[in-house]
């Protein structure tokens, strides 16, 4: 009697024991899944996309151009190159934003730009930006990198040389003879004076990498032209190319707006900064 019912309780012991272990590799196996769905959702998705030639450029000025501390440039790029806002596209080879070195050449590929007052980033994927850079010579290195501003390398950069000056305390165009900030009530044909401040009045062609010096241009019925732009020469856009400050304008009676816009010796645009408008009332 003794032994069976010592058989009996083993086998409740060893049926405990079982149940146990069960249930131990089901919290275990549970645990191992929350494990390894915390691991796939912590693993960024990415796609993969072949990395495509491209360049970049700085459009505008040209290399070796005599600049103004404060003057706008103009930076670009080709092929399959796209412009995207740090943060973003991390997993597209081909998509980036731009950082202007100065003093630097290009960064390997793979590492970080810095940020500082010699590394300026763009990382709003800007295409445009006034660089108040010192007095003197700079070179300057246009480097593109993704969206946590790691380098895509010397590939995928472009160097360039300017000479700064102290920029003057007043620059800006004027029609010294109509009110900015009225309706002109004039007749046809129109007598129109220009002026010029901080920068000097010099004909197309000579000079061209002197971008402290340009010429007029009047816009009839347009907006100003963005900087680095070539202006167009057709009915709507007037050049003044000699080097005039004054000029005689036939418009046919009603509203209109004038521009004047100061373009350097290679006809391309200063931009908003050296253009004003006018409003016109042709009685």
């Amino acid at each position: 009697m003794k032994v069976v019912l010592h058989l009996i309780c083993l086998m409740v012991v060893v049926s405990g024991c079982q149940k146990a272990d069960v249930a131990g590799d089901k919290k275990g196996a549970a645990k191992q899944a929350e494990a390894e769905h915390k691991n796939a959702l912590a693993k960024p998705i990415t796609k993969k996309i072949e990395q495509k030639s491209g360049q970049v450029f700085f459009k505008w000025p040209e290399t070796g151009s005599k600049i103004f501390a404060g003057t706008e440039f103009v930076f670009g790029v080709n092929g399959a190159l796209e412009l995207a806002p740090a943060g973003t596209k991390m997993d597209n080879p081909n998509a980036g934003h731009h950082h202007v070195l100065v003093g630097h050449g290009p960064i390997d590929a793979g590492e970080t730009i810095p940020m500082d007052k010699t590394h300026i980033h763009f990382g709003k994927a800007q295409t445009r930006a006034a660089l108040d850079l010192p007095v003197g010579e700079h070179d300057l290195t246009l480097q593109f990198a993704n969206g946590g501003h790691v380098s895509y390398g010397p590939p995928r950069s472009a160097v360039t040389k300017v000479d700064v000056a102290q920029r003057p305390e007043k620059v800006g165009v004027s029609i010294s003879n109509l009110k900015p900030d009225a309706v002109n009530r004039v007749k046809s044909p129109i007598k129109l004076f220009f002026t010029l401040e901080g920068y000097a009045l010099r004909p197309a062609g000579e000079d061209i990498l002197d971008k402290r010096s340009g010429h007029h241009h009047i816009l009839i019925d347009r907006a100003f032209m963005p900087t680095g732009e070539v202006i167009p020469m057709d009915e709507k856009h007037k050049h003044f190319g000699k080097a005039q400050t004054e000029t005689s304008l036939v418009l046919p009676k009603g509203e209109h707006t004038l521009t004047l816009q100061l373009g350097d010796a290679a006809h391309r645009s200063y931009g908003e900064a050296l253009s004003k408008t006018y409003r016109l009332l042709v009685e």
